[in-house]
């Protein structure tokens, strides 16, 4: 269970270190994909749609912290999608056109009934926010 405490944001001004973290918190969303993505490349009837889910949901939240760092908030202490979300809103008003409804009524990708058209979608969200954070990092 998530703690419903406040995000609390404290920004860094090492810039460097800032940009080391995105680098790593980028890699960790690409590996989750990749995870997701081949297990969605098996026959349909052998995909573990928890799997698929479950990595397309860490990819993504691996994306928000990766973005969160390049801007120098580093200290998070709630996992919660929806607050990553809106500090990702703040530093990029890009991140409102967003939608994690998918994952942010499940929360954990534990609580929801899985089916294949559930994890292409998770997937494609994955495939996004990825997106959207790697053209922040163009910008």
């Amino acid at each position: 269970m998530h703690s419903l405490r406040a995000l609390q944001v404290k920004p860094t001004k090492d810039l460097a270190m800032n940009e080391e973290l995105f680098k790593v918190k980028l890699q960790e969303a690409e590996d989750h994909y990749d995870a997701a993505w081949e297990e969605m490349a098996r026959p349909e009837e052998d995909v573990v749609v928890y799997m698929v889910c479950k990595h397309a949901y860490n990819s993504v939240q691996h994306s928000l912290f990766g973005l969160l760092h390049r801007h120098g908030i580093s200290e998070y202490p709630i996992n919660s999608l929806q607050a990553l979300l809106n500090e990702c809103q703040k530093v990029d008003e890009r991140f409102h056109a967003l939608d994690l409804s998918p994952f942010l009524k499940l929360e954990d990708p534990e609580d929801v009934y899985m089916n294949i058209e559930v994890a292409k979608d998770h997937l494609n969200l994955a495939a996004k926010t990825k997106e959207m954070v790697a053209q922040d990092a163009k910008a």
